[in-house]
């Protein structure tokens, strides 16, 4: 099977089609022919080159390889991170390739649904975002997974430290994305004649979805 055709029935467990995608072909001819693929949620070097000693074909990121949500390489072509890596996956001879916008457009959403697999959840799905468990979490789990999202928290901090950027700073342009998004879901709901709070979780996401496009088209 080639790199594309592979790739063409992941993109096609998506709800709809996205375009435009940031799903496309990052690195090696798309008409390979791929025997072992390996998968990643960022494609980091040390990822690249695990993978391609593994003997990948084809590697699969579900984050962006160069720093950009959209892997804009014009004009940055003389950045000496982007060069090196660039030249290590050329090296490589592996076929790269993202799998975001359409894992997101699954029911369930597959990243949410990875997660859940992790953390060993049952449960019942409604929409692509709400999950439902079949056991109440008992005192000790809740303090565990609060134990968890702390060490998140802190790791956050942390690299925002190492990054030198103010961290509440940080929190607080995505809170102001995040409202100016869902004004727009409000706007978007109001001319479907409905409100937010009648949409189930599908309609709903399929709105925040639409929001975010307006958004990244300006």
């Amino acid at each position: 099977m080639k790199a594309s055709e592979l790739m063409e029935e992941l993109l096609g467990l998506a709800e709809r089609r996205i375009s435009p995608t940031v799903d496309t072909c990052k690195a090696g001819d798309p008409k390979k022919q791929v025997k072992r693929v390996g998968t990643c949620f960022i494609a980091t070097p040390n990822v690249i080159a695990r993978a391609a000693a593994w003997g990948a074909d084809l590697l699969i990121t579900h984050e962006p390889t160069y720093y950009d949500h959209w892997d804009e390489q014009e004009g940055r072509e003389q950045e000496r991170v982007r060069s090196i890596k660039k030249t290590l996956i050329e090296q490589s001879g592996m076929v790269l390739w993202r799998w975001h916008d359409h894992l997101h457009e699954r029911m369930p959403d597959g990243i949410i649904e990875g997660q859940l697999k992790a953390l060993g959840w049952k449960g019942a799905y409604d929409g692509r975002f709400e999950f439902l468990l079949e056991e109440a979490q008992s005192p000790r789990q809740i303090k565990a997974q609060l134990e968890e999202l702390g060490d998140v928290l802190f790791s956050a901090a942390n690299v925002s430290r190492f990054l030198d950027c103010d961290a509440e700073e940080a929190l607080d342009a995505a809170t102001v994305k995040f409202v100016r998004r869902f004004r727009e879901m409000e706007r978007l709901a109001a001319q479907q004649g409905c409100a937010v709070d009648d949409l189930s979780a599908a309609e709903l996401d399929k709105l925040w979805k639409r929001a975010k496009e307006v958004f990244t088209k300006r």
